[in-house]
């Protein structure tokens, strides 16, 4: 009973069970919230560090104070470093995956490591690690997130979901540094840290609940089917239909294609003058053309009177 359930709710691949709420968990709005909320945790976690790291040099590394701006700026460089590095890799590692949701869980993994890391480092090459780590996470975000929108919406639809997008990163961005300053100056580094694992528990169950288009398509079938073996019958009659349409395309453009030739040839005997042979190239063609009407007895006996 129980594998019944974990099928229905986080089916694998070869399951013949819907999952829950399929309609609703495979549809473009949720989809889009899911790929939001997985920017605005990246954007978020970005930015609720930002005013923690220069204490966490100096309270818990033990780094003197004239090379607290060095290290910050080294921690820094290392995450736009490993954005330019995992942002290609990420968007091959998405193209040849099976499905978005692995690389998008894979970058979730490996953001709550680099949190680990910057929450119990104690060594400067534990945070300069788990920045990278996090970096190599930013890309797989925002990677796999702009090729996932665009396999769910219609080409009509990019520039408005994408503009949501933008804006759940830039809101995330806006408030992090402000709440991350406030909450360690009133409740220190630790109520800090807690906010970013509550969002990334809530990110994981976002993302584990989403399901793609193309993998919600294996359960939806045409609305002539009845259950019992309609799909096949409404395959096997468009199929027929298809074929039927070509043939008599074909053969429309067959009797097309006799009538202008019909059409040619009457014209050709009517009209002596217009009548040419197939040169190999159209300017061949239009200079014999002009050499046959230059002879025609009739041409010079209308110009000369």
């Amino acid at each position: 009973m129980a594998t019944v359930v974990e099928d229905a709710w986080l089916p694998p691949s070869n399951a013949t069970v819907p999952p829950l709420f399929l309609k609703f968990r495979s549809s473009k709005w949720f989809i889009l919230f899911a790929t939001c909320m997985a920017t605005f945790t990246d954007g978020f976690i970005y930015g609720v560090i930002v005013p923690v790291l220069p204490f966490t040099l100096t309270e818990r590394l033990g780094i003197t104070e004239d090379k607290v701006q060095y290290w910050n700026s080294v921690l820094f460089a290392v995450f736009g470093a490993a954005i330019l590095i995992g942002s290609p890799i990420s968007g091959w590692f998405a193209d040849h995956s099976p499905s978005r949701r692995i690389p998008f869980l894979a970058g979730l993994g490996l953001l709550a490591a680099a949190m680990v890391m910057l929450f119990a480092g104690t060594h400067i090459l534990v945070l300069v690690a788990g920045r990278i780590l996090q970096g190599l996470s930013a890309s797989t975000v925002f990677t796999v997130g702009l090729a996932l929108i665009s396999d769910t919406v219609d080409r009509e639809e990019i520039g408005q979901f994408l503009g949501f997008l933008s804006s759940s990163a830039n809101i995330a961005l806006l408030i992090s540094p402000l709440l991350g300053g406030v909450v360690y100056s009133q409740a220190g580094y630790y109520p800090v840290f807690a906010m970013i694992f509550g969002l990334i528990i809530f990110d994981i169950i976002i993302r584990l609940v989403m399901i793609e288009k193309k993998c919600a398509a294996k359960w939806t079938v045409p609305a002539e089917n009845d259950g019992h073996g309609a799909r096949t019958d409404y395959d096997q009659a468009q199929g027929q239909d298809r074929r039927q349409n070509d043939s008599v395309t074909i053969s429309l453009s067959a009797e097309r294609a006799t009538e202008e030739r019909c059409s040619i040839s009457s014209s050709e005997e009517r009209w002596p003058l217009l009548k040419t042979n197939v040169s190999p190239t159209r300017s061949a063609s239009r200079t014999s053309t002009l050499i046959r009407l230059l002879k025609s007895p009739r041409l010079l006996a209308a110009m000369c009177g």
